[in-house]
């Protein structure tokens, strides 16, 4: 028996890392249709699985629409073809399609060939179903349509018939619409309700220490449960006017609300940027990946996924505290450093909340964790105490400093590890000079070496020509001693063997006392 052509047997779907849940089910339905899968996009993929706004801020979907001829269509999109067992047209679900959104104006009209501009107008007005973010917009027919050929008398009274089923479409769109629109905003009304009650009225016994415990007792048991509702209620904005009116031809059966002028609709969101949060996440497991990744652009933050730390963040979620690259960096650029019950209590206020309760060094967090070790509560409160410290020169200096602000330095260590160096003091406001050349010690504050690593071919500073012109020549140890210890350690403890000898007579030159000066100076800015 010849078997039927599979309906999708030319479709190589990939299913976005946002729909990671249902990315096994997604992918059993698109075999049983024919199609092929890929777990990781690829250059094979002719379909992408995604669901979110229009213009979503998301990396994996803003890569996958730079690229020509791939179709972004919704999960829902499969579905329907599994159900109707025909490949539908993806145009008609598009990333954005939300079917508790989407309105009864699907029916597909005949019309004769004589009036093709109406029937293409009918045809894009069909396919522009709304998404979470934008008011649905009413396709413009233009009244001349019926006159652009000798065989309009002909066909007059299919068009007229044409016209009155899309003026009762579009009186149907109308209504419903405004239900909609009416049954959202009391659902927003209801949610800035609760809103307010937890901000400053909630008699509930929740507290970040009791949220931390919660999460240390059951995140290691069912990280799962955590995950996104996708169908969340859309944000809808009052003040926003309802879509404008199409041409005479179609007169809506209610007016429309007068736009407002655009400069009051773009200096809020303006604003609003410059605001944003920037998250990194470290020490998670994946599934805590995904749903805080997903968590934090639902609440309009921004995720950077980078193995390293990067600048620009504002934040960094935490599992537990390491002494690793991300970590340092983030205490040496005095960023807010974050229990993961944060995120969670901002799930619960569906908004980002006031962090001071959930810093890692916080007693509410330190309180609550019974497993933490001595050293990574030396981390968590080191990380705090960088905070505040920065923060405060920020505001009394009016400037911006790091941990490492003032250091002018020079690395000789593995070429594997001094790129990471690199990032921890740059992190922390320090300037690495490229190289080693013995030009620059005049300019230089600290030299780091570490020659047990070097391979026999790679170049070697002389310490103690650097130490002879005032340089601190040290062990790398002590870059995470200085952010860890309070008062940082002496750097004497961690100085070279080759420049022993010159620490005394060093010690006395005007370069070594302006260096110390400057610590000396900025701790006292600092304490």
């Amino acid at each position: 028996v010849n078997e039927e052509p599979k309906i999708l047997s030319d479709v190589v779907i990939c299913v976005s890392k946002k729909l990671s849940k249902k990315q096994g089910e997604l992918n059993a339905v698109a075999a049983s249709l024919g199609a092929e899968y890929r777990w990781c996009f690829d250059e094979s993929v002719t379909h992408f699985i995604y669901q979110g706004r229009q213009n979503d801020t998301n990396r994996e979907f803003k890569s996958v629409k730079e690229r020509n001829g791939i179709h972004i269509v919704s999960e829902h999109w499969l579905m329907t073809c599994a159900e109707e067992q025909r490949r539908v047209p993806e145009t008609l679900y598009p990333h954005t399609y939300n079917p508790k959104m989407s309105l009864d104006i699907s029916a597909v009209l005949d019309v004769p060939h004589s009036s093709n501009k109406l029937s293409t107008t009918l045809k894009e007005e069909n396919n522009c179903l709304p998404d979470e973010d934008e008011q649905p917009e009413m396709a413009e027919i233009s009244p001349n349509t019926t006159r652009n050929s000798d065989k309009a008398e002909n066909a007059s009274s299919d068009v007229k018939g044409v016209l009155t089923q899309t003026l009762e479409m579009r009186e149907n769109f109308q209504r419903q619409l405004q239900e909609l629109m009416s049954a959202t905003s009391m659902v927003k009304a209801q949610g800035q309700r609760s809103a307010l009650s937890r901000a400053g009225f909630d008699t509930s016994p929740c507290t970040p220490t009791t949220q931390a415990c919660e999460l240390e007792h059951t995140s290691a048991k069912d990280t799962s449960k955590k995950g996104l509702d996708l169908q969340s209620p859309v944000k809808e904005d009052p003040l926003i006017p309802t879509p404008q009116a199409p041409s005479v031809a179609f007169p809506l059966a209610n007016p429309p609300v007068a736009p407002q002028p655009k400069e009051m609709c773009e200096k809020p969101e303006v604003e609003e940027d410059k605001k944003k949060r920037r998250f990194q996440l470290s020490s998670l497991n994946p599934q805590e990946r995904i749903d805080y990744s997903q968590l934090i652009e639902e609440l309009g933050g921004i995720v950077i996924d980078k193995q390293c730390f990067d600048p620009s963040c504002t934040h960094i979620i935490v599992g537990h505290p390491l002494r690793n690259e991300k970590y340092l960096a983030s205490m040496a650029a005095g960023k807010w450093v974050l229990h993961r019950s944060y995120l969670e209590a901002c799930r619960a206020a569906k908004r980002f909340i006031q962090e001071d309760d959930y810093e890692w060094g916080s007693n509410s967090i330190l309180n609550a964790i019974s497993s933490i070790t001595p050293q990574q509560r030396l981390l968590a409160e080191s990380a705090m105490r960088w905070r505040k410290k920065l923060q405060r020169i920020k505001q009394e200096m009016d400037t911006v400093e790091g941990a490492f602000s003032g250091w002018k330095v020079i690395l000789n260590v593995d070429q594997a590890k001094e790129s990471g160096f690199k990032r921890l003091l740059q992190s922390g406001g320090a300037k690495v000079f490229v190289g080693h050349s013995s030009s620059l010690f005049k300019e230089t504050t600290h030299l780091f070496a570490d020659f047990g690593k070097l391979k026999p071919e790679d170049a070697r500073v002389s310490v103690a020509e650097a130490a002879a012109q005032g340089v601190n020549c040290l062990k790398p140890e002590y870059i995470a001693d200085y952010l860890m210890k309070d008062p940082p350690p002496p750097a004497s403890n961690y100085c070279l063997p080759d420049a022993v000898s010159y620490l005394q007579v060093a010690g006395n030159s005007r370069k070594r006392k302006n260096s110390g000066d400057t610590t000396d100076v900025k701790r006292s800015r600092l304490d």
